[in-house]
């Protein structure tokens, strides 16, 4: 028995906004697989209420990390509910999060995705109170 990938179809190319271009991606490309991280990182619990199932259950917006004081058991246990989080695409296989610097005005964080189908892929990505950005791929 000879199983394939699924197919995601197309995206629209989005890192923090639409590609001006309207360029679109693969969705389970190494990028659109990345965009989903970061936007998974950038919005808030339930506010994806019309997605059925996965929707109200999405999301862990990382700003408000930055505006609320961490006990150091804290802080540990954040790479590990980053890794729960993204994992619940049906994409990803498997997360290892580390976290690169944590300060009152930035949260970077260095990624190693590991796909259901394709190569594990390194991203990394800057959260301030503004936002979560992806800020490398590769």
């Amino acid at each position: 028995m000879t199983t394939t990938a699924p197919q995601y179809g197309l995206d629209l190319a989005c890192g923090f906004d639409l590609d001006p271009t309207g360029r679109e991606i693969a969705a389970d490309s190494i990028e659109g697989l990345a965009q989903v991280c970061v936007h998974r990182l950038d919005m808030p619990r339930g506010s994806l209420v019309d997605d059925g199932e996965d929707g109200e259950d999405a999301g862990l917006e990382l700003a408000s990390y930055l505006s609320r004081g961490m006990t150091d058991d804290e802080l540990a246990a954040l790479p590990a509910r980053i890794n729960a989080e993204l994992s619940k695409d049906e994409r990803v296989n498997r997360v290892d999060t580390k976290i690169v610097l944590f300060s009152r005005e930035v949260l970077r964080l260095q990624f190693f995705v590991t796909p259901n189908a394709g190569p594990t892929f390194r991203m990394t990505t800057d959260t301030t109170t503004a936002g979560t950005i992806l800020t490398g791929v590769g």
